[in-house]
């Protein structure tokens, strides 16, 4: 199990290592949950390859608890919280907001 650590006025969270690609095989024989798996394996991959995103960001809920823990919870959303300020999301400039 995952332990936070208080240094001075920050947190620190450990990280846990998951089997992402044995999660969303496992539910392979249920069609619906296994398109599920796939699209939060995506989304999860592409907020590990972003740098504002993958050191702000902090898996909770349904889905961490079914990757970290083995529950056999159904959840098709994925909950996040964010460590840093809202100026740490704003927009880059070879991503500019619409």
């Amino acid at each position: 199990m995952s332990d936070t650590k208080n240094t001075s006025d920050e947190v620190e969270f450990d990280i846990v290592d998951v089997d992402l690609r044995a999660w969303v095989e496992a539910a392979r024989s249920n069609p619906a949950q296994y398109r599920d798996r796939q699209v939060t394996e995506i989304v999860l991959a592409a907020i590990g390859l972003a740098p504002n995103l993958n050191t702000n960001l902090v898996l909770k809920g349904g889905a961490v608890m079914a990757l970290a823990f083995k529950s056999n919870r159904v959840t098709a959303d994925v909950d996040f919280t964010s460590i840093a300020e809202p100026a740490a999301f704003k927009p880059s400039r070879r991503y500019p907001s619409r």
